[in-house]
């Protein structure tokens, strides 16, 4: 599209031609490189792009398909030096390879340097469109730097238009920053906004009703959008936990148990959700099966400091 609209529609044919048998074929093999790539195949899909790049060289822009390979197969150096070939194509790609080496960088250790080379790229970009302003905020809020990221967003919102199907999406992700930065009132009407523009949201309905409950507060609200939130995602077990852990905090102890079983069950190895089934357990006086989740609890590699302290007093005094 931008070829074409900066008058280089001559360029896509440089890539690409159709009348090409060879192009054609080599396109086969660059899709069934994708499906390999999708279902983490990646010796597959680099052996399938091979032969797409051997039949058509020109289609540099397939090479983004191998860099990212290399990325998930952590060879950090090789996946970068394909990004820094990609940049010439055009604009597009090269705002899309930049924060893709910037990506790379923050995985190799290096948060601040990463953020500091995307700005460097993104301050290039003449006149900015709210997309670029949306993936730049969606880097900082990935990285933890939630201020930056609702600065990004809220120019975002200001130059989208309000019929674009990215806003509620975009009014989601500021909403969830400001929660990250303890600022409930501004939270919650983003989350709320987001869902008058697309209400089966299951994802937004999710963390507005959790973040209710944890703050004991609409818990009946809470538990119609859960349920609604189940309806749409029938097998996500952080929903399943959300609308158990709501019929915990409004004393339904056997329907909480219910769905927290189906959370455990979908992912055994989330602490918090364990531990929000053991709590469940303990309410029922099923006091052993309740130590015993508390004890798997203590093994699990992603228990935070916090609930690891809050766990190994449970273990010694239960649940007051």
């Amino acid at each position: 599209e931008n070829f074409i609209l900066s008058g280089k529609s001559e360029k896509i044919i440089n890539f690409f031609n159709c009348q090409n048998p060879e192009d054609n074929i080599a396109e086969i093999f660059y899709i069934l490189s994708n499906l390999y790539a999708s279902e983490e195949e990646y010796n597959l899909s680099n052996f399938y792009l091979s032969l797409s790049l051997y039949l058509n060289n020109k289609f540099t822009p397939n090479k983004a398909l191998l860099a990212e390979n290399l990325f998930y197969e952590k060879k950090y150096k090789m996946s970068k030096k394909i990004y820094n070939s990609l940049k010439s194509i055009g604009p597009i790609y090269s705002w899309y390879a930049s924060k893709s080496i910037s990506a790379i960088i923050s995985e190799m250790g290096n948060i601040d340097l990463s953020i500091l080379n995307l700005e460097k790229e993104f301050d290039s970009i003449i006149n900015p469109s709210f997309k670029e302003y949306y993936e730049m905020a969606n880097f900082y809020k990935d990285r933890e730097y939630y201020k930056k990221s609702i600065e990004y967003y809220s120019i975002a919102l200001e130059k989208i238009t309000k019929d674009h199907l990215l806003l509620p999406k975009i009014l989601y992700r500021r909403g969830t920053s400001y929660e990250r930065l303890n600022d409930w009132d501004k939270a919650e009407a983003d989350l709320k906004k987001s869902l008058e523009i697309l209400p089966n949201q299951a994802f937004v309905l999710n963390y507005l009703a959790y973040s209710w409950t944890e703050k004991k507060i609409n818990i009946q609200e809470a538990l119609e959008m859960l349920t609604r939130a189940t309806e749409l995602e029938e097998d996500n077990g952080y929903i399943l936990d959300s609308l158990g852990w709501a019929y915990y905090a409004n004393k339904e102890y056997v329907l909480a148990e219910k769905f927290l079983r189906q959370a455990v069950e979908l992912m055994p190895l989330e602490s918090v959700i364990n531990d929000h089934y053991a709590d469940t357990l303990w309410m029922l006086n099923k006091r052993i099966q309740a130590r015993y989740f508390w004890k798997q609890v203590l093994d699990l590699d992603d228990i935070e400091k916090d609930l690891k302290e809050k766990v190994n007093k449970k273990l010694v005094f239960g649940l007051n």
